[in-house]
């Protein structure tokens, strides 16, 4: 009797320990492109503590971090761990200041950093005191009229999010263009516009990308003409990079795992075909704007 009361005293130890006090959770938030999650731990009672994810409030899980990167906010039941490239703490706003210093600060995650951009990813953004612009839109910058800034939840619960304007480009990334080239010739956002337009067809149906990504490789041949060519035709060289292909734009451009799942959905089906390349003098006709009406304007 005695052997046998010990075994269920150290059996109901171990339940205890086991059960309800909850383990360590793996990293919450995702990488650098705010790709996927990480579950955080199993959280039993007290919930496991992510090391990123954020304190779970009941079994399973640990909690959903409901701000984008480091340190993502409690969670109050079951979920993964926050996304983010090194976004924003708590459920939206938080610390926004990520990669690199713009203006008024670049802005990571979703949510207004506290000298942060406006805008999901990075970003050279309006900051928590919106660098004197306003949200609701309405203002020039550099000749573009701002869209208002989108609600980050409603903007990303769809695919193609809020095109306020009506201008194929989704309102946040055309924010997040027009303060990153702020500084540069209006050909340059022209070109980034011409860009997000063509991704947001192709994400639109990734079985036609064979047919769709003749509209993006027309974007990165305006870039190249106004990158490598243009002064071969007395014009001027006016980036010194490929706007569309860089980290930074996609994190803006693909932002939510719904969208990136369909961009490598798109990606996937390029595979295997052939894809020929137009001569340096062809290039500058597959911009889609004015380019003449643009080079008469000085910067």
């Amino acid at each position: 009797m005695k052997k046998a009361r010990a075994a269920l005293l150290l059996a109901a130890a171990l339940m205890l320990a086991l059960g309800f006090a909850g383990c360590e959770g793996k990293s919450g938030g995702s990488g650098s492109n705010a790709s996927s999650s990480v579950e955080g731990g199993n959280g039993g009672n007290n919930g496991g503590n992510g090391d990123n994810g954020g304190d779970g409030n009941g079994n399973g899980d640990g909690g959903d971090g409901n701000g984008n990167g480091d340190n993502g906010g409690d969670g109050n039941g079951n979920g993964d761990g926050g996304d983010g490239d090194n976004g924003g703490d708590g459920n939206g706003n938080g610390d926004g200041n990520g990669d690199g210093n713009g203006d008024n600060g670049d802005g990571n995650g979703n949510g207004d950093g506290d000298n942060g951009g406006d805008g999901n990813g990075n970003g050279d953004g309006d900051g928590e005191n919106n660098g004197g612009y306003k949200k609701e839109g309405g203002e020039i910058v550099n000749g573009f009229v701002l869209p208002p800034y989108p609600d980050p939840k409603v903007n990303d619960s769809t695919l193609l999010g809020i095109d306020s304007n009506n201008n194929g480009v989704r309102d946040d990334v055309e924010r997040w263009l027009i303060f990153k080239y702020k500084d540069d010739h209006r050909i340059v956002t022209e070109i980034g516009f011409q860009g997000a337009r063509a991704y947001q067809i192709a994400i639109q149906d990734p079985s036609k990308a064979k047919e769709t990504t003749k509209l993006v490789e027309a974007a990165q041949d305006c870039n190249s003409y106004f990158r490598n060519y243009a002064d071969l035709f007395g014009e001027p060289i006016l980036i010194d990079h490929s706007i569309i292909t860089t980290t930074a734009f996609k994190t803006v451009q693909f932002n939510t795992k719904q969208r990136i799942k369909a961009f490598f959905a798109y990606d996937k089906a390029l595979s295997g075909g052939v894809y020929e390349l137009p001569r340096a003098g062809k290039r500058r006709e597959l911009c889609t704007f004015d380019v003449d009406a643009l080079l008469k304007e000085t910067k």
